[in-house]
């Protein structure tokens, strides 16, 4: 009798110390984002009127440009693009804009630089700005040959601003 007692325990001692083989997996984790600064803030005025006023066929070249500002507060490291595109722009080319009368046109540049501004909604990217960031732009009226009308024109343009 004795011997049925020890046979149970020398069985469940032999299977304690029998290593145990477990099955092992192992899982994937993936991790993703996007770090991005905070958008700049626009301080200038979302609606921009550039008025010249009365010019005389004979002084559009000479007619005073006009300062349209894009004052932003940016964040430290802040990256944006910035495009404009015009109503209409002129065959064979992306800085000059249509103004209704034949052979006025319209240009923008950068007031920083005097950079022409291509007009056909290409972008310009700046990155790593901070504080006070001005992008101010010129707007200048020109002749593309003789201008023989008289009369008043408009056109427009929407500037628009990219924070990635």
């Amino acid at each position: 009798m004795k011997l049925m007692l020890l046979l149970p325990t020398i069985l469940f001692v032999g299977l304690a110390c029998t290593p145990a083989y477990a099955a092992t997996e192992h899982v994937k984790i993936i991790l993703s984002g996007n770090v991005v600064a905070q958008p700049c803030i626009l301080k200038s005025n979302k609606l921009i009127s550039a008025d010249f006023g009365r010019v005389g066929i004979d002084a559009i070249e000479t007619a005073p440009a006009i300062i349209i500002p894009i004052k932003l507060d940016c964040p430290k490291y802040s990256s944006l693009k910035i495009s404009v595109k015009a109503e209409s722009v002129y065959e064979n080319s992306s800085t000059l804009g249509v103004t209704g009368i034949e052979n006025l046109a319209y240009s923008l540049v950068l007031s920083a630089n005097s950079r022409p501004i291509n007009l056909t909604g290409v972008g310009s990217y700046y990155k790593k700005l901070a504080g006070d960031v001005d992008r101010s732009m010129v707007v200048k009226l020109s002749t593309l040959g003789p201008v023989t009308d008289s009369g008043a024109f408009q056109a427009s343009a929407v500037i628009t601003l990219e924070y990635n």
